[in-house]
């Protein structure tokens, strides 16, 4: 009993702090605002009523309702210090930013628990109702501009598309953003534009299935060159696509590769082999790779065998 009684008293020591804020104490002002009357003398009357119980509700608000109230702010933290990895960093330091994902790892339940002690005993006060409100107006102009960009691209105005989305990628890495762009740019047939974008491949897995179809379409129909480019471009960043989420367009671009094997132009046969290889571990990928290496053509069976 002595051990509990000096836990509590520590627990409203150290919680003081954070319940000097009322705003930290909502089941104390529910007892106060039902419970407690108004006028005196009926006040004092209720005092050896109203004085346990408040006392048990500040208890209950420190032990269990706060804790409780400041984990989302505490695991929002985490996330904000932590875990805010920009696309320029996984554009130019994949490595770095990969191995640094174990330290992440292990600093994260450990900088929760601390936050969340932190805020659970002091009034550390997280977003305001201002900030809440001005945040709210921002998403869901951002949501707006979205919708926009993509009614946009819906209805073959790619220019407006590529323009919103590009000021919006600018600002930052978004996943919605960077496959309105890839989805415009595909559907403009501008492969220059693909191939400059910061959203590269990385968005190819969250593009509509219809624009997919379409950039398969479009390595198919190009010039030499601009095939070159394109399978260039998956070969750079086949680490973001190849992914269990695009199992299923991997497969389809290994067959996509197939048919380039039946240009004329060496370099496009060429270029095509060595990006299946990078796709090898498509059964797709892997099924051509085989039937071009026992193929006539003695250069290009070398070439397939040494790509599987």
């Amino acid at each position: 009993m002595r051990k509990i009684t000096v836990l509590l008293i520590a627990l409203l020591v150290l919680g003081g702090c954070a319940f000097k804020n009322r705003n930290n104490t909502p089941l104390l002002n529910l007892t106060e605002k039902h419970l407690v009357p108004k006028t005196q003398p009926a006040k004092a009357f209720s005092y050896p009523i109203t004085i346990p119980l408040s006392f048990l509700a500040v208890m209950v608000d420190i032990v269990i309702i706060h804790p409780v109230m400041v984990t989302d702010d505490a695991a929002r933290d985490a996330k904000d210090l932590l875990w805010t990895i920009s696309e320029s960093d996984w554009e130019n330091r994949y490595l770095t930013t990969t191995a640094s994902c174990v330290p992440r790892t292990v600093a994260t339940p450990i900088f929760f628990v601390g936050d969340w002690l932190a805020r659970s005993l002091f009034d550390i006060t997280g977003k305001s109702a201002e900030t809440g409100k001005i945040e709210e107006a921002k998403r869901l102009k951002e949501k707006t501009s979205k919708e926009e960009a993509q009614n946009a691209l819906s209805q073959g105005d790619f220019d407006k598309a590529i323009s919103m989305a590009k000021e919006n990628v600018s600002r930052g890495y978004d996943k919605e953003w960077n496959a309105i762009l890839l989805s415009a740019l595909i559907m403009k047939k501008d492969v220059a534009g693909i191939a400059e974008s910061k959203s590269k491949l990385d968005a190819m897995v969250d593009i509509k299935p219809e624009y997919f179809d379409s950039f398969l379409k479009l390595i198919e129909e190009s010039a030499p060159v601009e095939q070159i480019r394109m399978l260039l471009l998956i070969q750079k960043h086949f680490w973001k696509f190849h992914t269990k989420e695009a199992a299923e367009r991997i497969e389809q671009t290994a067959l996509t590769l197939k048919g380039l094997l039946k240009s004329q132009d060496r370099a496009v046969v060429a270029t095509s082999i060595a990006t299946l290889s990078r796709l090898r571990g498509s059964s797709a990928a892997k099924k051509v790779l085989e039937e071009v290496s026992k193929g006539d053509d003695p250069v290009l069976s070398a070439l397939a065998r040494e790509a599987r």
